[in-house]
């Protein structure tokens, strides 16, 4: 595979939804409006197959469409199916393949489909959110990664597969909190199955360069280190202020279940901090995606990808651990 992330780009991350509730959009022309060369977007299997065998690419096409070649390109493959996964959903949330290899199946016919054109796969989004995000455990999520990484890898060896979204709190958060408990296990035992760490960020910023070493050394601790994006990036919510109060939409903007944000309401940016630059690098030399929403991918700095800020990231509840 080749160097992941080279250089320094701006993008957006177009929601959660795309597609999903209504027609899909044109957002890409806004998007090189702002300058940005990099672009997230979520696609669901029940999108894709909504039913067994038969495959539907309206969606991907309607995005892929709007490509012109100039942008790098990031989808999260979120494993939501009425028929395929244990838990019965169109959208959230994600849950095990009741098939493994049926669920290889669709993301190799994904990936396929799309040719080439995107450089970086993500396997679902924050999996220790358990309940919201991912309805499952943590060595069920790490055997379905395992599946993605292989179908990824042999439908294109070019591409970049990137572990399921950390939260912003899993740096600081203690040894047997959840979210760290349920992260231990995806890095011990999925270290061969992904190549880049996506750690989201939405505390205060001055925390982010000590937040980046974390996360790095949650690696560490099982004697490897990868590097690291940040596919999700904004300035701290309400509630994490002195006297703070507001919830979810005056953290992320104002969000509806199923809605998708304007394009310009969530431009997020993409940077990436130099080599050896550590824990001192200035939060804006961070690299930043965002929902839309702006994106982009990472380097060996202390936070070398995408990050992503921007108020379009529709949450429907904190995990336990926020």
């Amino acid at each position: 595979m080749a160097d992941p992330l080279p250089g320094v780009r701006l993008g957006i991350v177009r929601s959660i939804s795309y597609g999903l509730f209504g027609k899909p959009d044109q957002f890409m022309p806004q998007l090189r409006e702002l300058g940005a060369g990099l672009v997230r977007v979520y696609f669901y299997w029940s999108q894709v197959e909504p039913e067994p065998g038969r495959w539907s690419f309206d969606a991907v096409d309607a995005f892929l469409d709007q490509l012109d070649g100039s942008e790098e390109v990031w989808v999260t493959v979120c494993s939501s199916s009425p028929w395929a996964t244990r838990q019965a959903t169109e959208f959230l949330p994600p849950s095990p393949a009741k098939d493994p290899q049926g669920y290889r199946r669709f993301v190799d016919r994904l990936v396929r489909h799309c040719a080439g054109r995107v450089r970086y796969w993500q396997c679902d989004n924050e999996p220790s959110n358990v309940g919201l995000l991912w309805a499952g455990t943590a060595p069920e999520y790490v055997a379905q990664l395992r599946e993605f990484h292989q179908a990824v890898k042999a439908a294109d060896p070019d591409a970049a597969v990137v572990l399921g979204g950390a939260p912003y709190a899993l740096p600081a958060s203690a040894p047997d909190s959840p979210d760290r408990q349920f992260f231990d296990v995806l890095l011990r035992d999925g270290r061969d199955f992904f190549d880049l760490f996506d750690l989201h960020l939405y505390g205060q910023a001055e925390r982010i360069p000590a937040d980046v070493e974390a996360a790095r050394g949650l690696m560490r601790n099982f004697g490897y280190e990868k590097p690291l994006v940040a596919g999700e990036y904004n300035a701290p919510w309400p509630n994490s202020l002195p006297g703070g109060g507001g919830g979810d939409a005056g953290r992320h903007g104002q969000a509806v279940p199923g809605h998708d944000q304007p394009a310009a309401a969530a431009a997020d940016v993409h940077a990436r901090l130099p080599p050896g630059a550590g824990g001192h690098a200035p939060p804006h030399q961070l690299p930043r995606a965002r929902h839309a929403e702006p994106a982009g991918p990472v380097g060996r700095g202390p936070a070398d990808g995408l990050l992503e800020p921007g108020p379009g990231h529709p949450r429907l509840r904190e995990p336990p651990c926020r």
